[in-house]
């Protein structure tokens, strides 16, 4: 924690491979982050595989891992209805159009 009791935030180097995202890990996807209007209400942590194109987890529709994954961990279920898990803030980004966003996302992964 920095001085002063602020939040120290972490390193974006390997972002892409950090998932899920925010202080409480209630985002699953960059994509999703500069989209909250997507943001999934609930989906699978722990042995997760990456998804490269949306940088984050890959996740199907309703949050579970995609067919035939095997995740190498027992999984775990975010439900970000619960007490610290909200996901409606952080809400930078969401005004940028889809090619800006893209090109955001496309710069992370470089880091």
């Amino acid at each position: 924690m920095a001085r002063g009791g602020n939040y120290a935030a972490p390193p974006l180097t390997g972002i892409w491979a950090s998932a899920p995202y925010l202080h409480n890990g209630s985002v699953p996807t960059l994509t999703s982050l500069l989209s909250p209007d997507t943001r999934p209400r609930r989906f699978n942590v722990g042995g997760h595989a990456l998804d490269f194109e949306q940088v984050g987890l890959k996740l199907d529709e309703t949050g579970n891992y995609p067919g035939g994954y095997k995740p190498f961990s027992m999984p775990a279920l975010i439900d970000t209805a619960t007490p610290g898990r909200n996901n409606s803030g952080h809400r930078f980004g969401e005004k940028l159009d889809a090619g800006d966003k893209r090109d955001l996302i496309e710069y992370l992964k470089l880091l």
